[in-house]
């Protein structure tokens, strides 16, 4: 029903008569220009429509009012009487009705809006004007609206069951013997993470450009579309997408693939858990030992097994020194800043009494360590880097391989732009006894994965429940609860009741490692531990919650027995081929402990057969003749370091959360085995800077974070969070879930993602930089003559450091050589200077009042170009000042060199290249160079002083 103001315009000075009509006969007098709408906001819909002749006023009797039983005697036009009279609310007076019925116009009245994930059914517009027997039809007909109601109930368009993104519907309705009517439909955005469904689109490998992805089984009727990643999340239909897969092209890189169809009857949809990201790229897949060098007792070897890319990794074997490593000079010219995330597979092996503690990749970029300053460094190592190997109390282990990460821009010297020659290190380091296999792999650039957020919640807390359920729901995110099934019993814990509920609402259903929430290695045996733990076994299977089974914490953070069994580490011992070692101290050393270190068996281990004496053991086996480091420890306690993980993993534990503060791991490529041991983070025991901060880091890397608490309320305990800070925190996250730059899933969608991902196949590598003919040939030393140079041609570049410590002035330039800078202060000096060798093998000159001479010698070299200004000191590091070179291009390489009246720098052995010590004047001297082509020459440290007077300068050569 309408009011309107009906006048007789044979009579305008009259007052209008205010009516209350049926919608139709409203429209028909006002089209017909006789009455208005007495509500402004509806003149629209009112006026929409065909215009009605004014011709031929005709005395007509209506029904009017609210419940349309009063009448009205009025003068109307024939036109919109006759509309009246087809609607049997109209009789004329005194005349018959003549001519055709005019047709009735569709109108459409209500919000014309409605927001992008309302439920289906949702009210969008009515429609009035239909002729009675017809059904009225719309336009688009995608899915998005649909048609809903009859005659006797009214005609409606609601919300459809195919998905809208925000923005605008063009809506036109139509009808048989009606004129049909059209408006412009808004969708408002949403805020509101997608809703729970269970049904996902998985994709091979790590669901990269080229990767498929797969519709669920039982889905029929398919489109695919792209979903935007920030709220309100918007979709565009993909042409020609309606297959059951879809394998991703560049066009897809940054959306969510999702899909659309029918699954038992029913319209429904899947989205998928990845992102499409572009293939990474290899920069190092370790095929070959070509190239390699090694230092600190290294020994390389190539490895086939559980290779991640290609067909070898390659194996480092520690032999007793600390800091074992390998370099390549030469893995490509590229430009670093363009590389994005850095990933690689390192694995340290399954025997933890060879586990050293760390292992790392570093690359080498204008001749320096490229290695993250911050709390991480990329590497597996000892202190608390959130990409160090995983720690669990009491004692540090690790178990088997796991991905290390980091972004470029963490890394100033990787992050400058520019192309330049990139080098490789890979180092073990740890504990004695210095034995440690390392197994690396796959050195991968723009590999950061998916950067994401589970929240887990352990011990069964009632305020898990009551207030952080809540507060997550109304932000849309989802977490784990970790259930000790005897704790479900007890009334002041959550009920089952309360875990079905979350669990319905798509919260996961892990397990605590008992289930009592004791310690496991409390137990006493393994075989009482499993027995506790298959009571949340059997709990979640007779409450039907399946989702997130196999996922636990530990409990209390601890695998082994505490303290942990005795361990004993000896520097040096001594054996000579038998199964005699003699030892610098025998104490704590007990017969049946193992035995540990380079070149003793271990397949099967060695152990302790007797202690003889103070000096003196007797081992269960042979070791060749040698002076090594030891390490003796009791591997006889039910609960030793690594029994309790592995029976984990073999009774089918998926993954295990410790308590260890580590920050993110990549997980784009495949848990490995970082599953035993995956980082768990106390959100109580975190700032919100530092929340932020490390949300912002996962962000950076793509890596995939846990955070855990137990119970959340107002004054809450130590191992509580505070309700408010709680908030705050979701807040953050929400924030960067609805920006598009952070997902938040749980513990089985994460397995789903990414439990059986892996690197693809058929990478390219980094693009290339412009060539360079330069090569460093070889080196030599001297206190005023160096020998000739080994291997030294014809046309090669002779570059001299002659440094003098004491006296005056600086050594002098030898005939036939080409000065390129001089310097003298306090007492100490140097020239540096050149020339092209004349023939192979050149002899070279006395460098008189030098005490250190090094020379370099190049290949391919054009010429000298810019050097840097001297750069000098009393104490602290040698540094080369920064300089500008003559050529940007990436053809030049940079030479250093340095001097110092210490022998207690480093000059002479922490250089990359060559470097001379003087023992009868103290003083050394040493050189580095670029390793390869650089775009740029920033500040070098050469190396330390030795806390005296030192000098430093660069030089570029040109390719």
């Amino acid at each position: 029903m309408k009011t309107i103001l009906l006048f007789d315009p044979r009579f305008p000075l009259n007052n209008p008569r205010r009516l209350t009509v049926a919608d139709e006969l409203a429209s028909a007098a006002v089209r017909a220009g006789v009455a208005a709408a007495a509500n402004p906001s509806e003149a629209g819909a009112l006026a929409a429509g065909a215009p009605l002749s004014q011709a031929d006023m005709t005395e007509v009797v209506m029904q009017h009012g609210l419940t349309n039983t009063a009448l009205a005697r009025v003068f109307v036009p024939l036109s919109v009487a006759l509309v009246g009279a087809s609607l049997g609310i109209l009789a004329p007076v005194g005349r018959q009705l003549g001519g055709v019925a005019p047709t009735p116009s569709l109108t459409l009245s209500g919000p014309l809006s409605f927001t992008a994930g309302a439920a289906a059914g949702t009210l969008v517009a009515n429609i009035s004007g239909v002729p009675a027997g017809v059904t009225p039809t719309i336009t688009p007909n995608d899915g998005r609206l649909a048609v809903a109601g009859d005659q006797a109930s009214g005609w409606k368009v609601v919300v459809g069951l195919s998905a809208s993104t925000s923005g605008t519907i063009a809506l036109a309705v139509a009808s048989a013997g009606a004129t049909g009517t059209s408006a412009t439909v808004t969708v408002n955005a949403s805020s509101v993470p997608p809703t729970f469904t269970g049904l996902y689109v998985l994709a091979t490998r790590d669901g990269s450009v080229g990767q498929t992805y797969t519709a669920p089984s039982g889905m029929t009727g398919y489109q695919w579309y792209r979903e935007a990643l920030a709220a309100p999340r918007a979709r565009t239909p993909i042409a020609g997408a309606t297959g059951a897969t879809r394998t991703a092209t560049q066009d897809d890189i940054n959306f969510r693939l999702v899909v659309t169809g029918t699954v038992n009857g029913a319209a429904t949809e899947a989205r998928s858990l990845h992102v499409v990201l572009p293939q990474p790229l290899i920069i190092e897949s370790f095929e070959t030992l070509t190239g390699w060098t090694t230092a600190a007792g290294a020994e390389l070897a190539l490895a086939t097994d559980g290779v991640e890319y290609g067909a070898n990794r390659l194996q480092m074997t520690s032999t007793g020194s600390a800091n074992a490593r390998a370099v390549k000079d030469n893995i490509g010219n590229f430009d670093t800043s363009q590389l994005g995330v850095i990933a690689w597979c390192g694995d340290l092996g399954m025997d933890e009494g060879r586990m050293g503690g760390s292992a790392e990749i570093i690359m080498i970029r204008a001749g320096s360590d490229q290695k993250v300053t911050s709390s991480a460094s990329g590497a597996f190592n000892t202190g608390a880097t959130d990409t160090g190997v995983n720690y669990e109390t009491p004692s540090p282990i690790h178990i088997g391989k796991r991905w290390g990460a980091y972004n470029v821009s963490e890394i100033p010297g990787l992050a400058s732009a520019g192309f330049s020659t990139v080098g490789l290190k890979v180092q073990n380091g740890g504990n004695i006894p210095y034995s440690q296999v390392t197994k690396y792999d796959a050195l991968l650039a723009r590999a950061g994965g998916r950067p994401t957020i589970i929240f887990s919640f352990d011990d069964n807390i009632l305020t898990q429940y009551t207030n952080a359920y809540p507060e997550m729901t109304k932000r849309g995110l989802r977490g784990v609860f970790y259930v000790p099934s005897q704790i479900t019993q007890n009334s002041n814990y959550m009920s089952t009741a309360m875990l079905r509920e979350m669990y319905d609402a798509g919260w996961d259903c892990g397990w605590d490692s008992t289930h009592n929430d004791n310690i496991s290695s409390s137990f006493g045996t393994m075989a009482a531990w499993e027995a506790s733990l298959q009571l949340n076994r059997d709990w979640s299977a007779a409450n039907n919650m399946p989702r997130g089974t196999g996922h636990i914490c530990w409990t209390h953070g601890q695998i082994e027995t505490n303290p942990p069994s005795n361990r004993v580490r000896l520097p040096t011992s001594t054996t000579d081929g038998t199964n005699v070692m003699t030892v610098t101290d025998t104490t704590g050393i007990t017969a049946g402990m193992r035995a540990v270190g380079h070149n003793i068996p271990n397949s099967p281990i060695t152990t302790v057969v007797s202690v003889d004496s103070a000096t003196q053991v007797t081992l269960s086996a042979n070791v060749p003749a040698q002076t090594k480091p030891v390490y003796f420890v009791d591997t006889s306690p039910e609960f030793y370091t690594m029994k309790l993980p592995k029976r984990a993993r073999e009774i089918g534990i998926k993954t295990a959360r410790t308590t260890r503060n580590q920050g993110g791991t990549l997980t784009r490529f495949g848990l490995a085995d970082t599953g035993m041991f995956s980082l768990g983070h106390a959100l109580h025991n975190i700032s919100y800077d530092d929340f932020c901060n490390l949300l912002d880091q996962v962000i950076l890397r793509g890596t995939t974070i846990e955070f855990y608490t137990h119970g959340v309320q107002d004054n809450a305990p130590a191992t509580y969070s505070e309700l408010s800070d709680f908030k705050r925190k979701l807040d953050a996250v929400k924030t960067r879930v609805d920006a598009g730059s952070l997902d938040n899933l749980v513990w089985s969608e994460v397995m789903l993602r990414d439990g059986s991902a892996s690197v693809p196949t058929g990478l390219a590598a980094p693009t290339p930089g412009p060539t360079s003919a330069i090569s460093y040939i070889n080196g030599s030393i001297g206190n005023t003559t160096p020998a000739a140079v080994t291997n030294q041609k014809t046309g090669d570049l002779l570059l001299a450091f002659a440094y003098r410590d004491g006296g005056s002035p600086a050594p002098v330039l030898p005939s036939g050589w080409t000065q390129i800078a001089t310097d003298w202060a306090s007492n100490s000096g140097y020239t540096l200077c050149y020339r092209y060798a004349t023939a192979d093998g050149e002899t070279l000159p006395t460098f008189t009042g030098a005490t250190n001479v090094v020379v370099l010698c190049y290949r391919g070299v054009s010429g000298i170009g810019a050097v840097s200004a001297s750069g000098t000191g009393a104490s602290g590091n040698a540094i080369v000042p920064a300089w500008t070179l003559q050529k940007t291009d990436g053809t030049s390489w940079a030479a250093y060199f340095g001097g110092s009246r210490s022998n207690s720098s480093n000059l002479d052995t922490g250089i990359n290249r060559i470097g001379h010590a003087n023992t009868s004047t103290t003083s050394d001297a040493g050189a580095s160079d670029s390793l390869g082509t650089i775009t740029a020459a920033p500040a070098y440290t050469i190396g330390t002083s030795g806390g005296t007077t030192w000098h430093a300068i660069g030089v570029e050569l040109l390719g």
